[in-house]
């Protein structure tokens, strides 16, 4: 549950000026995720654009299959992993060519943790509709300040 209002306060209105939209390279064959800024403070709700590019319908458990990851020099780590233990989630389903925003709020917390890494990015790992086993999609770079 700590992943979701993690990722619920990383999507949440911000309190610091409004930067361009973040958007990692992403394949033509899978999903693109786009931030709608590119710095963020404790507190804020990041808005997450998951567009799917495949040319199947794919599914994920936002809730369950987001990471944030950080890197600290040139190494990336994975700092917040999502805990569905004690909770169950049914997978959200995009179309081929559909895009759907998710909020995820940065919780103070966590969000102080993170503020030690140079960056962070989400990591979300998905499937394709009858194409077997888990992919992975990551945002762009993106930096939280500890306010």
């Amino acid at each position: 549950m700590s992943l979701y209002l993690l990722l619920t306060w990383m999507l949440c209105c911000a309190a610091s000026a409004p930067a361009a939209p973040a958007e990692a390279a992403a394949d033509s064959s899978g999903l693109a995720i786009v931030l709608d800024r590119t710095s963020y403070v404790p507190g804020d709700t990041v808005q997450v654009t998951v567009t799917n590019r495949a040319g199947e319908t794919a599914l994920f458990a936002f809730l369950c299959d987001a990471f944030v990851e950080g890197r600290l020099d040139s190494t990336w780590a994975t700092v917040v992993e999502p805990d569905c233990s004690r909770v169950r989630v049914r997978p959200t389903r995009v179309a081929a060519g559909a895009a759907i925003v998710v909020p995820y709020r940065l919780e103070p917390d966590r969000v102080r943790q993170l503020a030690k890494y140079s960056a962070v990015r989400i990591r979300l790992r998905y499937q394709l509709e009858g194409n077997g086993g888990y992919r992975v999609a990551r945002s762009a770079e993106f930096k939280i300040s500890a306010n």
